[in-house]
């Protein structure tokens, strides 16, 4: 993985360093935001599980992708369905992977979360689904970057018929 460095000479958040981000304080920092966000989907299941044995069936389950952006690097955490797909110029990564599965949150007493980390550059798309329809394929969205936002989004909706549903975000 690479690790973003900068630099600043002032203070201009207050916190009394100078804004430095070294390799090791940007681990411990990128190490406490992925057990926060640990935390956070733990909680969130034994809420909905709470929510079953109140209701006495697997009534509530559901699935949550969280996409964190520093700098070029975009970390994604994903548990339970959806998938997470990040367009590149000339490639198409899909997270996870279309052949694993995993459990919902809310069906089980651990969250079965996965972690993914990519590069991403301006004209970059990503696109946060609880399914990705057939229409998607890599050859279908593969020069989306190309294009603008709005036609992207026109374009995905012709390949999609009509039960896709996504967030769908271009970084500048």
């Amino acid at each position: 993985d690479t690790q973003q460095q900068s630099s600043r000479a002032d203070d201009a958040d207050g916190d009394g360093d100078n804004g430095d981000v070294t390799p090791s304080n940007s681990e411990a920092t990128f190490d406490n935001a992925l057990q926060q966000l640990s935390t956070a989907i733990s909680a969130i299941n034994s809420r909905l599980i709470d929510t079953n044995r109140l209701l006495g069936a697997d009534a509530v389950s559901g699935g949550l992708s969280c996409a964190v952006l520093r700098g070029s690097e975009l970390y994604v955490a994903q548990s339970g369905p959806g998938q997470v797909i990040v367009l590149h110029a000339n490639a198409v990564e899909r997270f996870p992977d279309v052949s694993r599965e995993s459990r919902p949150l809310g069906l089980g007493q651990m969250a079965d979360v996965q972690y993914f980390h990519t590069a991403v550059a301006p004209a970059d798309y990503l696109l946060l689904t609880r399914a990705a329809p057939g229409g998607w394929e890599s050859s279908s969205v593969t020069n989306l970057p190309s294009t603008t936002l709005e036609s992207a989004i026109a374009r995905l909706t012709r390949h999609s018929g009509s039960d896709a549903s996504a967030l769908v975000a271009r970084f500048a």
